[in-house]
């Protein structure tokens, strides 16, 4: 039989494809991953940045500002023109309460720079697993074509087989076990349909195991699975 050799090489070849584009897949994947992280974190860098370098300068006035109610404005450097104890404190609360509102804007302006990253980077995570989706689809029609041709030459191999043994040709190399299947043309051709069967739910199993998750997911749950997949 001509089949099984030519299905085991055409399903080394089939595998083997499918395993290199998913594996160019996987990289697109963290390449998107790498680059996405890189921008998040400059953006996100450059106003907490900002933020310490604001939050220093008031932390250090206030010491200067200690410094000077103890000690007297010739000490003080950057505000001796406050003369009095009370007008530093209430210029320093003033600058807290300004730092504070700056702050929370800083805050705002980073969850909607994070959003349209995070949008972004859906859209492209999403065509990548459009086109794993598609590799996987397009691997699994060829094997079970491969499948298919590989039954049909299987049952006309059986037939072939069963009119030997009703021939009588076959007598002499068949067990007990294997006259009493060939004696049966249904229980013979049923046992071939069934051979076929297990293949046919085994190569389901195995499409369903392949698929990527559900597509239903946040982008947010995406970049949590990239990240924890990096």
């Amino acid at each position: 039989m001509q089949e099984l050799p030519m299905f085991r090489e055409k399903w080394i070849v089939f595998v083997e494809e499918f395993k290199d584009a998913m594996a160019r897949q996987l990289e697109r994947k963290k390449k998107e991953h790498s680059e996405w992280k890189t921008v998040v974190d400059g953006a996100l860098g450059e106003g907490d940045e900002r933020a310490r370098v604001a939050v220093a300068a008031l932390e250090d006035d206030r010491k200067r500002a200690t410094v000077f109610v103890w000690n007297g404005p010739q000490t003080y450097g950057v505000m001796v023109e406050l003369a009095e104890g009370e007008e530093i404190v209430t210029a320093l609360d003033t600058r807290s309460d300004d730092l504070c509102q700056e702050l929370m804007d800083m805050e705002l302006r980073n969850v909607e720079i994070v959003k349209d990253l995070v949008f972004e980077f859906d859209r492209e995570y999403t065509e990548i697993v459009s086109k794993s989706k598609t590799i996987i689809t397009e691997f699994f029609e060829k094997i079970r074509e491969l499948e298919e041709n590989y039954f049909a030459g299987l049952q006309e191999e059986a037939m072939r087989v069963y009119e030997r043994f009703g021939s009588g040709e076959l007598d002499d190399a068949c067990s007990e076990d294997t006259k009493l299947l060939l004696g049966d043309k249904d229980t013979f051709m049923n046992s071939v349909q069934s051979h076929h069967d297990f293949h046919a739910s085994a190569i389901d199993a195995l499409e369903d195991k392949a698929r990527p998750g559900s597509s239903h997911w946040s982008p947010y749950d995406r970049v949590r699975v990239v990240n924890a997949d990096s």
